[in-house]
């Protein structure tokens, strides 16, 4: 399954338009939205199959406090017409919300895809049907983007339950932009793509979502738009991500591709800064090791294993492991160091 996936000479930088792959494959308009707002501002928010979780999503992006100048589209990838899904969804027609269903299932990274493509306006929030916004996600995110408009990714901080949203909207809340370097560390630099503001266009600049690569597309996504645009993150709490048995990436067959995905992602990505192997074989060694223990001990109860057979384990000492650390740690913080500092640069 792993060498379909993704080969070790995988070049993750090589340009590739996604969009032509669903371009014949079109998506049906099943009730448009009859509030009309500024269209800044899309939530967006790809389904299949879950009702009583989609309900949850949706309320949350249509109930949001003092912020009404956004749309929602939400974009169902099963074909199956007039099924609960649609049923269910022609409670909300009439208002801010517009439905479409697609005629052949793009799976997830395609829907993704055509959600950007069904927006209007210059940013695309995705929302997974299985999470919840706070009631204050547009108010945050709309005053941090018109602190940082040059921004192609602003990322707000995740909580594993809905009581713990930061419920109180303050002024010139904590905004970090993110160096280029801190995606080595894996995808929690930015997280699982949901309460997401992607700016419309790079999206397409960049080729648009793979989806052939199920655990670690959002990763390397996330990492070309490091690679090339500013990111940033609001240290608030804004966005409830669901990890239970309903979620998609619960699969102990899936987090092996994980594990493999990440050690010759990142392993690329320091290559590609000039690294010396001695540093960098280490460094990936562990960090593969350590996220395939942590997704069995995680609530996710992975029996993942360590995937040897796709990846040639060498035996470090633990003085070598701690070398390899502390030289990729320093690049890290030089590389933040540098960022920060262009920052102010642009600001004065």
């Amino acid at each position: 399954m792993l060498d379909v996936i993704i080969k070790k000479d995988t070049d993750f930088y090589k340009y590739e338009n996604r969009f032509s792959k669903i371009e014949n494959i079109k998506s049906v308009c099943v009730f448009a939205a009859s509030t009309h707002v500024k269209e800044d501002f899309t939530i967006a928010i790809p389904t299949y199959n879950r009702v009583d979780l989609l309900k949850e999503a949706l309320e949350s992006a249509i109930n949001q406090n003092g912020y009404v100048d956004y749309n929602i589209i939400v974009v169902d990838n099963n074909p199956q017409r007039d099924d609960e899904t649609e049923r269910f969804m022609k409670l909300y027609e009439g208002g801010r919300v517009s439905y479409y269903k697609n005629e052949e299932n793009l799976y997830m990274g395609g829907n993704w895809n055509r959600c950007a493509e069904l927006c209007k306006g210059t940013w695309m929030i995705l929302l997974h049907d299985d999470d919840v916004i706070s009631p204050n996600f547009m108010l945050e995110v709309a005053e941090a983007i018109k602190r940082y408009p040059q921004s192609a990714i602003m990322q707000t901080l995740k909580c594993r339950d809905n009581n713990m949203f930061d419920v109180n909207v303050t002024k010139n809340t904590s905004v970090r932009r993110l160096s280029k370097l801190d995606c080595c560390y894996g995808p929690g630099f930015i997280g699982v793509p949901t309460g997401i503001v992607y700016r419309r266009d790079m999206i397409f600049e960049l080729g648009g979502f793979p989806y052939d690569k199920y655990q670690g597309y959002s990763y390397w996504f996330h990492c070309l738009c490091l690679r090339k645009f500013p990111c940033y993150i609001i240290d608030r709490k804004l966005t409830y991500y669901r990890t239970a048995e309903t979620n998609a990436s619960s699969s102990s067959q899936l987090h092996e591709t994980w594990v493999f995905y990440e050690y010759t992602l990142i392993k690329y990505i320091l290559r590609k800064r000039l690294l010396p192997l001695f540093v960098i074989e280490p460094f990936v060694q562990k960090h593969a090791e350590t996220l395939a223990k942590r997704l069995v001990a995680s609530v996710w109860k992975s029996s993942v294993v360590f995937p040897d057979k796709y990846i040639e384990r060498k035996s470090y000492s633990e003085r070598r492991y701690k070398f390899s650390g502390m030289v990729i740690k320093f690049c890290v913080k030089i590389e933040r160091l540098k960022t920060r500092i262009v920052e102010k640069m642009n600001n004065l």
